[in-house]
């Protein structure tokens, strides 16, 4: 399988800012999602442009062609190849890997399962960044319980943590998925009407239910004695295309990578100050972490866009039905 890209468009970049500029007639423009996401403080570290055509609304309910997605870092030069690629093996097939764009020869550093039967929701694994796992893999309920600096699984770094298995749920009757990792639980979710035409543009130049997706990283509020504990939506990404966006097109993924820092903090205070106290040991496991977001991110995001063509394609069949059993 051929995975020759065509280079990414050009970007200025600019210090903790995303870039909007888009040369590549396959991705609209995409606007700043730091706009869009005023609901919480949202300062994107890093942007990386996922580039897939999506599934037309008008076409035949088949699964797509197993292309590869390109994963290109906004802020490198032109002509470099893609951070990350994602493959399928077959049309057939849902289960995606995520590689290296560099050498695709190189270990997966990600893989996402998908299973036949109800209650099975898809899994998504990290590989140890690409090295063989040289421990046990979390399970899907592990990664609930364990977070950084708890040693219930042998994880109390954020390197251990970059080996783990979890799974993407969501209710039947929602668009949001959740999934759980040392590093928290994350969602993945749609915006609500006020989000879609937050910020500068407008009621009518907003969002619109597609062209926007948060993820959030899940935090738990405290409560008084004998409440019931709450939670609420950090956002720390966000997939932003241009109004119309078909389903499981491409956009900008831009991510606050620094959330990762507060994970490490948060785990060395749960630790007693314990764990990594040499400040290079400290910046080292703060990288880690910020590897895992992102490999997370990635990963995710393109199964929620799996899932955008799932949801059309059933659509689509619906229709199909319908027609035939009129005629």
């Amino acid at each position: 399988m051929s995975t020759a890209t065509e280079a990414p468009p050009l970007y200025t970049p600019t210090a903790r800012r995303p870039s909007t500029a888009s040369s590549n007639p396959s991705l609209p423009a995409y606007s700043s999602s730091a706009i869009a996401c005023q609901q919480q403080p949202f300062t994107p570290t890093t942007t990386l442009k996922i580039i897939n055509p999506g599934k037309p609304t008008i076409s035949l309910p088949g699964p797509p062609a197993p292309h590869p997605i390109p994963v290109h870092d906004a802020a490198a030069p032109p002509r470099d190849p893609a951070k990350y690629i994602s493959l399928r093996a077959t049309r057939r097939s849902g289960t995606a890997t995520l590689v290296s764009g560099h050498d695709t020869s190189t270990p997966a550093l990600a893989t996402t399962t998908y299973r036949f039967g109800p209650g099975r929701p898809p899994t998504l694994t990290l590989h140890g960044h690409g090295r063989p796992p040289d421990r046990r893999a979390l399970s899907s309920s592990e990664a609930a319980r364990v977070r950084l600096g708890h040693g219930e699984a042998g994880v109390t770094t954020a390197t251990d943590a970059r080996d783990f298995t979890t799974e993407l749920t969501a209710p039947a009757l929602s668009r949001t998925t959740t999934l759980d990792s040392p590093l928290g639980r994350f969602r993945w979710r749609y915006p609500s009407r006020a989000e879609k035409t937050d910020g500068n543009h407008g009621p009518n130049e907003g969002h619109d239910g597609r062209s926007l997706l948060l993820l959030e990283r899940v935090v738990s509020l405290a409560t008084g004695k004998g409440e019931r504990a709450g939670v609420a939506g950090q956002i720390v990404g966000c997939l932003v295309r241009g109004r119309g966006a078909a389903a499981g097109e491409g956009g900008d993924l831009q991510l606050d990578l620094a959330a990762a820092d507060e994970a490490v903090a948060e785990a060395l205070l749960s630790a007693g100050g314990g764990g990594a106290t040499d400040e290079k040991e400290r910046e080292k496991e703060k990288m880690a972490a910020r590897d895992v977001l992102e490999l997370v991110a990635v990963a995710s995001c393109i199964a929620m866009l799996k899932r955008e063509v799932d949801r059309l394609r059933l659509r689509q069949g619906l229709v199909l039905a319908g027609a035939a059993g009129g005629s």
